[in-house]
């Protein structure tokens, strides 16, 4: 992850590998958590969530986060 100015801020040093055994709704449990936890700690890299704020406190989050787009209300 890099700054606007070029900065490095972090480098990945690993993966995760999820594996399927019996159940694909296991699997994607983990992996949903870890994508959430990344998510959380790029966004406090950046700035953009304080070192004590979560992203589940912002209304809407976890809709967008599992759906992939913001509900249009009429």
């Amino acid at each position: 992850m890099k700054e606007s100015s070029g900065t490095i801020l972090s480098v990945q040093q690993g993966v995760f590998r999820t594996n399927c055994m019996d159940c694909l709704d296991r699997t994607n449990v983990v992996q949903s958590l870890l994508a959430h936890r990344a998510l959380q700690d790029q966004l406090q890299k950046m700035n953009l969530l304080g070192d004590n704020e979560h992203i589940e406190e912002y209304k809407g989050f976890e809709y967008v986060f599992k759906n992939g787009n913001i509900p249009i209300i009429c």
